[in-house]
């Protein structure tokens, strides 16, 4: 069974591991991996975008580690490529 986090503007995702902290962040319709160096400083790691709407979504299909982004209005539930694309992937293991 798939699980995801959905991803907006104003609604980021922050992973801690007692070491470093990251964190990702849509940015005008672009979704960023950063990471915090000091105080209040984020740098970027990477940006994720497929010319989507900005809404995202990550989690785990099908024993990969994965970024989906929508597309159009219909957003997830719609048809993959159509509303919604993959556009990071990877092998969980």
């Amino acid at each position: 069974m798939a699980q995801y986090t959905e991803i907006i503007a104003g609604s980021d995702l922050t992973i801690t591991n007692n070491i470093n902290t990251f964190k990702y962040t849509v940015i005008s319709s672009k979704l960023y991996l950063q990471q915090l160096l000091s105080g209040v400083t984020w740098g970027s790691i990477k940006s994720y975008s497929a010319g989507g709407l900005g809404k995202f979504r990550m989690g785990v299909r099908d024993g990969h580690w994965v970024i989906d982004e929508t597309l159009d209005g219909t957003g997830f539930t719609g048809p993959e490529n159509v509303s919604w694309k993959n556009i990071d992937k990877n092998k969980l293991g």
